[in-house]
């Protein structure tokens, strides 16, 4: 098995270590030296930039605030929600709260696609079994998962039932998981969702994960947007950003992964006004836009999390 392969397939352990020290590390990440080895050794392209560690996880900054609530979402924080992007976390959790949902973190391991992505399923289906075992606790009780990265989101609901294919459990865990968007949907919950009036007309434009796609569809994350008052939505005519996880980062393909960004996607971006904000559903979009962009996209639980006044 090669390295990066060990390395990427493994990358909530490095975020781990990462998040000892994130100054540190995002130092390192950023210099001359570390791309030059990172390139040479495990050919990780030299002119991609390594996701920062947050200052602070999202699990260490999460609001433990006592909830009365009756319906209860598991939060299942994906490791890129963890230690790179906690504000889609906390986004995330102000949501459902407003929904009026009690939130709960469980004891978890990776959901286990990038070890899936690299071949390491031993692994993965070790880490399937224990997050099983963890989430059926509450799920046999009535409670829901909830997440915000398709690509984690769907492993739960797809690849575990392949593994384990004869758990019930299992059965139960997909009937009851869904993304944050999808809840939104629901009238019984977006009716509890009180937005900020918004005087003038905001512009946004939506890239769809191809996990969500496969899941739910294009439209659903575009409509949830389009609940904000005021707001014009638009789907950006693409397909797939590129990056497709760590496949945009290795050397070998950095520059077919540019090619499909540049096919309609980055075009698109250059052409909107400097108005119109950029949103995507999955960490992979997001650093592919930041990579061959001027855009600096959110999370569309951002954007909603952000007009929302209670």
């Amino acid at each position: 098995m090669p390295l990066r392969s060990i390395l990427t397939g493994n990358i909530a352990k490095l975020n781990w270590m990462g998040s000892l020290a994130p100054g540190l590390f995002n130092l390192i990440a950023k210099s001359k030296v570390f791309k030059f080895f990172s390139e040479y050794f495990l050919n990780i392209d030299k002119r991609r930039n390594i996701p920062d560690i947050a200052s602070t996880t999202f699990r260490k900054s999460f609001d433990k605030t006592i909830s009365t609530e009756k319906r209860v979402a598991i939060f299942f924080d994906d490791t890129f929600t963890n230690y790179n992007h906690p504000s889609v976390g906390t986004a995330s959790v102000r949501i459902l709260r407003a929904m009026g949902y009690k939130v709960v973190l469980i004891e978890k391991k990776c959901c286990g696609r990038p070890l899936i992505s690299k071949g390491l399923l031993d692994s993965a289906r070790k880490n399937a079994k224990y997050n099983i075992d963890k989430i059926y606790e509450y799920v046999k009780e009535g409670a829901i998962v909830a997440g915000a990265e398709p690509s984690c989101i769907s492993v739960l609901k797809d690849e575990y039932l392949d593994m384990f294919p004869q758990d019930d459990r299992v059965k139960l865990i997909v009937q009851n998981t869904f993304l944050i968007q999808e809840l939104i949907m629901i009238p019984k919950n977006s009716d509890k969702l009180n937005f900020n009036k918004n005087s003038e007309k905001k512009s946004y434009c939506v890239q769809v994960h191809c996990h969500e796609k496969t899941m739910i569809g294009e439209s659903i994350s575009v409509n949830t947007l389009k609940k904000i008052p005021n707001a014009n939505v638009k789907k950006i005519p693409s397909g797939c950003c590129g990056m497709a996880g760590a496949f945009g980062y290795e050397k070998e393909h950095y520059d077919i992964s540019k090619k499909i960004a540049e096919d309609r996607l980055i075009p698109y971006l250059r052409k909107s006004s400097h108005d119109t904000e950029v949103a995507i559903t999955g960490v992979s979009c997001r650093h592919q836009i930041s990579d061959f962009s001027e855009k600096s996209p959110k999370h569309v639980l951002e954007i909603i999390a952000e007009n929302l006044s209670n």
